[in-house]
């Protein structure tokens, strides 16, 4: 997946794999803006657990003070909505309290900037607002991320005493695996001092990350050739909070250069999407429905990949804290890479396998307007794989046509034989019939049905599996010979007027040695 974004002074921004919106909060003493944050990869640890490598930054506009910058991460469903009266800790510093809230956070940060015109900035690894916050004991194990826990930290001061925090390469583990939908809020607060109980200067509340490895998915149809490719494109932002709402657009393309990037210069723009909502009247899920594209009817064009861009987000937040509208320009890719495998146009008619002694006839009729060029019989055993048996060249014609088809399989095996016929085009597309179940030689005992069993009224129905002359008796559980039918097809057939009672239905085939027998009740 690839992504590009616009940077902005603004307090929303999605990115690859975070949506992320804040309610700025705080004296003038300072002032943050434009967090932002960045998924580079995603893992499972050996406990299950998430691990995620993400780029942070944020932007912090100061008027004097604010020596030393705390960042806190939570995962949503663990957000304490703390006021920031004073600051926050975990249990091992104080029992009980309003600012008892970093027992669950997953991240902490804390960076001191030096005094004077032209200051350095430095990541501390220690959170002295509470001493008892340290990576090698609970509850705040891997929490405090110090130099060894980020691969890139540094600085960009800006015009007008303001400043761009970047914070690259950190490790966030979170509870359960990568595949779910992970919703993340945090806050940032400053202050003169890292003390036990410094003096706030100000803070940004509640910016939130949400995850969005899950929340966008496309799917293709691939059609026969001459009818259009289908596509289809979902959103379900399900693990974002009741008060927001979210709007994006979105473009499908035709990756026509089959290189699985953007070109918007020569791929084809196959429609666009403008101002789609979703909020809590519609459980954040947008679902677009089945539509339509006309590729070429060629060879290898229709095959070519799609890249849906999802663009201009936008979050709108009503719980009254901040902006109520944040909108952010960006780009997330979604790359359906798999070539279509075009199926063939073809259907199979009065497809039968019938046993005659040691060799098994398979005959079908079939219909096309595909380019098909050949039809391979194939045969498997139990357990075993497919493999061809016979192949019947056939002439291609431009128009839809009918065609009968017979291959004779010499076949002596005593179990159950599978058949099915192979149609194969000149672009080496393939197509299959159902499967067609053929008794073992000298085995009859599953080509007579009954239907229904018990048979109502007085009628036994039966058929048998195929077309085949034998002979079908009825006998009473005492022996004695009911009814006796002659018969050399696979239609259905009756005997009619039987009294209530258990029954034993015999069907003969050739000689007398192949015989199968089923009981009937008649009620």
């Amino acid at each position: 997946m690839t992504t590009f974004y616009k940077k902005l002074l603004t307090a929303a921004l999605i990115i690859p794999g975070l949506i992320i919106s804040m309610a700025p909060t705080g004296s003038a003493q300072c002032t943050y803006v434009s967090p932002t944050v960045a998924i580079n990869s995603s893992s499972t640890d050996i406990n299950g657990n998430c691990v995620l490598n993400v780029d942070l930054s944020y932007i912090q506009v100061v008027n004097g003070g604010n020596k030393y910058n705390f960042v806190h991460i939570w995962v949503a469903s663990d957000y304490p909505h703390f006021d920031y009266s004073s600051a926050p800790v975990t249990s091992e510093n104080t029992a009980s309290g309003p600012n008892v809230v970093l027992d669950d956070a997953i991240a902490t940060f804390v960076i001191e900037k030096s005094t004077g015109n032209n200051p350095t900035f430095t990541l501390l690894d220690t959170y002295s607002p509470d001493v008892s916050l340290t990576n090698t004991t609970q509850p705040g194990v891997g929490q405090l991320k110090g130099p060894a826990d980020v691969a890139n930290f540094y600085v960009i001061t800006l015009p007008n005493d303001t400043f761009e925090y970047h914070l690259e390469g950190v490790e966030f583990v979170v509870p359960g695996g990568c595949d779910q939908q992970l919703l993340f809020q945090g806050d940032a607060w400053s202050s003169q001092a890292n003390s036990a109980d410094p003096t706030i200067h100000c803070s940004m509340l509640g910016f939130i990350a949400l995850s969005n490895n899950s929340a966008w998915s496309a799917s293709r149809t691939c059609s026969p050739l001459n009818i259009d490719n289908k596509y289809n494109f979902n959103a379900n932002i399900a693990a974002l909070e009741s008060n927001y709402a979210l709007t994006f657009d979105y473009k499908v393309y035709q990756d026509v250069n089959a290189n699985l990037t953007l070109d918007t210069g020569t791929d084809l723009l196959l429609d666009t999407y403008i101002d789609i909502r979703v909020d809590s009247n519609t459980n954040f899920v947008y679902e677009q429905g089945e539509l339509s594209y006309s590729p070429s009817a060629n060879l290898p064009e229709k095959q070519y990949p799609l890249i849906f861009v999802i663009d201009s987000v936008s979050t709108t937040n009503f719980d009254g804290l901040g902006d109520s509208v944040n909108t952010i320009y960006n780009g997330t890719f979604i790359i359906i890479d798999s070539f279509c495998i075009i199926p063939l146009d073809v259907n199979f008619y009065d497809q039968k396998a019938v046993r005659h002694d040691d060799r098994v006839l398979v005959n079908w009729t079939a219909s096309s307007t595909a380019d098909v060029q050949k039809f391979v019989v194939q045969r498997r055993y139990d357990n075993t794989d497919w493999m061809d048996v016979s192949g019947q060249n056939i002439n291609w014609k431009s128009e839809a046509w009918i065609e009968n088809y017979q291959v004779s399989d010499p076949n002596n095996h005593t179990s159950y034989s599978y058949y099915r016929i192979k149609a194969i085009s000149a672009n080496g597309e393939v197509e299959y019939s159902r499967e067609m179940k053929v008794n073992g030689l000298g085995n009859i005992q599953n080509d007579l049905t009954i239907f229904p069993n018990p048979a109502q009224n007085g009628t036994i129905q039966y058929s048998l599996y195929a077309n085949q002359a034998a002979t079908v008796r009825l006998f009473s559980m005492t022996g004695q010979l009911i009814a006796e039918q002659h018969i050399s097809d696979a239609q259905v057939h009756e005997f009619k007027n039987i009294p209530t009672g258990f029954y034993l239905l015999e069907l003969t085939v050739g000689d007398k040695t192949n015989v199968a027998r089923q009981k009937v009740f008649v009620q």
